[in-house]
C-alpha cells in the first residue's frame, strides 16, 4: 500500500490515490482475477475507516481505460483526490492534501492489518520467495544491497553509502547463522525476527558522526509509530534497537525503560543491553 500520483491517459487529470501495489498479485492471479482481489481488498479496508478519515474523498479513479497497469491501479485504489490539470489548486492545498493523505495511508495500515486478522481470505499478500522455516511470519531475509551508488542532484554527482543496508545484512546473518528467521521483506519495517516463538520488530540506525542522541530519537519515534500502526493493540510485538556503534550506558537504560532493547557490534561479534542479552538476540 503507498500513496502514489497517477496521471490519466489523455493527460487531463491525476489523481494522487492510495493505492495497492499491483504487479506480485498480477504475477500470481492473472491480471482478471488480481483486479478482483485488489478491489475487494480496498472495499474491505475502505469500509472499517472511519467516516471523517474518508470524508471528500474519491473511492474511484478515472485514468482512461486502456488495459494493463492503469486498469489495475483503477481497481487497487481505495480513496483518492483528483485534479485537473488544467486548473490547478495552490501549492497550499496541494501540500494540504498530501499532508491529509498520508495521515490516511497511517491509519489504513492499521486497519489492513486489523481486516486481515479477522476476515478470512480477505486480505491478499504475495510474497515471491517465502522462507523454509518460519512458521509466525512469510519472512524473507534479502537485504539491499551496500555497494557505494552515484546520485546526480542538480548536475552535482555525490557518493552515496549504503551503511544502514549493511548493518542490516550483518546483524541478519548473525541471527540466521544461529537458526533464528529474520524478515527484512516487511517494509517499511528495517527488520522482523522470531526467535523461540517471540516477534520482535527491530529498526537499524547507522550513527553518523557520533551522534547517538539523534538515531535513539529516530529509533523510539519509528518503533512506537511502526508498533502502533502495524501491529494490533492485543499482539504488539517485541521491540528492538539496532545501531553501528554503542549509544552508552543513558540511552541504553532509556530504551530498556521504553521496553526496548539494544544491539551493536563489537570487535568480537555483537552484543547490547540486558534485554537483548537475555533473549539471546546479542
Amino acid at each position: 500500500m503507498y500513496l502514489v500520483y497517477l496521471l490519466a491517459e489523455d493527460r487531463k487529470t491525476f489523481a494522487l490515490s492510495l493505492n495497492q501495489g499491483v504487479t506480485e498479485i498480477t504475477k500470481a492471479l492473472g491480471a482478471r482475477e488480481a483486479r478482483m482481489r485488489l478491489a475487494a481488498e480496498a472495499a474491505a479496508i475502505r469500509d472499517a475507516l472511519s467516516t471523517d478519515a474518508k470524508a471528500g474523498l474519491s473511492t474511484t479513479i478515472d485514468l482512461g481505460g486502456r488495459s494493463g497497469l492503469p486498469r489495475s491501479y483503477e481497481a487497487g485504489n481505495l480513496l483518492a483526490i483528483t485534479y485537473e490539470v488544467a486548473a490547478l489548486p495552490s501549492e497550499q492545498t496541494l501540500r494540504a492534501d498530501l499532508a491529509r493523505m498520508i495521515t490516511l495511508y497511517q491509519e489504513a495500515l492499521a486497519v489492513r492489518e486489523e481486516v486481515r486478522q479477522t476476515t478470512r481470505d480477505t486480505i491478499v499478500t504475495v510474497v515471491a520467495q517465502p522462507p523454509t522455516k518460519a512458521t509466525e511470519l512469510l519472512l524473507h531475509f534479502a537485504p539491499k544491497s551496500d555497494a557505494e551508488y552515484t546520485q546526480t542532484v542538480v548536475a552535482r554527482k555525490l557518493r552515496k553509502s549504503r551503511s544502514h543496508e549493511t548493518l542490516v545484512a550483518r546483524y541478519g546473518q548473525f541471527l540466521r547463522d544461529r537458526q533464528v528467521d529474520v524478515g527484512t521483506n516487511v517494509h517499511p519495517r528495517d527488520m522482523v525476527i522470531i526467535k523461540d516463538g517471540v516477534h520482535w520488530l527491530a529498526e537499524a540506525k547507522f550513527i553518523r558522526r557520533g551522534n547517538a542522541t539523534g538515531a535513539v530519537r529516530e529509533a523510539l519515534g519509528q518503533l512506537a509509530t511502526y508498533a502502533f500502526c502495524l501491529y494490533p493493540h492485543d499482539a504488539q510485538p517485541r521491540q528492538l534497537a539496532l545501531f553501528s556503534e554503542p549509544v552508552g550506558e543513558v540511552y541504553t537504560r532509556l530504551l530498556e525503560h521504553h521496553g526496548i532493547a539494544a544491539v551493536w557490534p563489537t570487535d568480537k561479534g555483537w552484543t547490547g543491553s540486558p534485554t537483548a542479552l537475555a533473549a539471546g538476540l546479542a
